[in-house]
């Protein structure tokens, strides 16, 4: 019996062996049978991509971004090697600002640099 059982074994191997390999069309065919098609994923994949990029840049643009504050003008607030700060954009639209907040200011001669100053007095105090 245990040499019927070899038998098999090895005709399963050899048909294995001579059967051909899966190509691409086949599973072009497989995510056909399984309710898509290979155009309308990737179709969604980039309506996904434009929505999510879209979102990060209002975000980004309006609501809120990173920037980097860099020098001792913030001792000790901010470290003098480099502070990583989120600035809020929503504040400077309706002009909500009060003594404490800091400011985040690109200035005239050089628009490459930040500025990170706090607001110590205002007009009308």
């Amino acid at each position: 019996m245990s040499g019927s059982i070899y038998s098999r074994l090895r005709v399963r191997a050899l048909k294995g062996a001579i059967e051909p390999k899966a190509s691409v069309s086949d599973d072009v065919k497989v995510i056909q049978e399984a309710g898509g098609s290979t155009w309308e994923s990737v179709k969604e994949t980039i309506v996904l991509c434009l929505k999510v990029s879209s979102f990060v840049y209002c975000l980004n643009t309006y609501i809120a971004s990173t920037k980097m504050c860099v020098g001792p003008s913030m001792l000790p607030t901010l470290e003098e090697s480099g502070s990583l700060v989120i600035e809020e954009r929503i504040s400077s639209y309706y002009g909500n600002f009060r003594n404490g907040d800091i400011v985040i200011a690109k200035p005239p001669y050089d628009s490459q640099v930040t500025v990170c100053k706090r607001i110590c007095a205002m007009v009308g105090n």
